[in-house]
This record gives structure tokens, sequence and C-alpha cells, in this order.
């Protein structure tokens, strides 16, 4: 179920360049609606940005193997979270 825009919404979208800030009444949350495009535009930079910071890390030498991955992996698995 895709929930439908309301007119005041497509008047805000039409008036603010970039995400429209959307509050709940009942929680107070805040949402933003964007289009699909900036959506996806959005989700690349992250995930360019991203990929930056891993290359920044690895010639920082910030590293660690495979094996030590697994290990603290496995640490947190068997480790009960603390509330």
């Amino acid at each position: 179920m895709a929930p439908k825009i309301t007119d005041e919404q497509r008047e805000a979208i039409k008036q603010v360049p970039g995400p429209v800030r959307v509050e709940d009444d009942q929680t107070q949350k805040a949402y933003f609606l964007v289009d699909e495009v900036t959506l996806e535009t959005l989700r690349h930079d992250a995930d360019r940005e991203a990929i930056r910071q891993g290359i920044a890390d690895m010639e920082a030498g910030r590293v660690i193997t495979l094996d030590e991955l697994d290990a603290r992996i496995q640490d947190r698995i068997r480790r009960p979270q603390s509330a």
C-alpha cells in the first residue's frame, strides 16, 4: 500500500526546492518527502562517500584482516547485548 499525498503536501512540493518536511501530529516524528530521482541521487551520494571513506581508511592503514573481522563478529554474537 502506498499512501497518497495530500493537496497540502503537493503544494509544498511545488514551492520547496528539495525535501519537504512532514510532521506526524500524533508522534511528533518528522519525515521528508522527496521525489524518486532525488532519493536515488541521495543514495548514490551516500554510497560514493562510504566508498571514499573506505579507501581513505585503507590508505591510512586503518584495516583489519578478514579473520579479525570474523572473530569480532563471533564475539559480538556470543556476548549478550547490554540494555
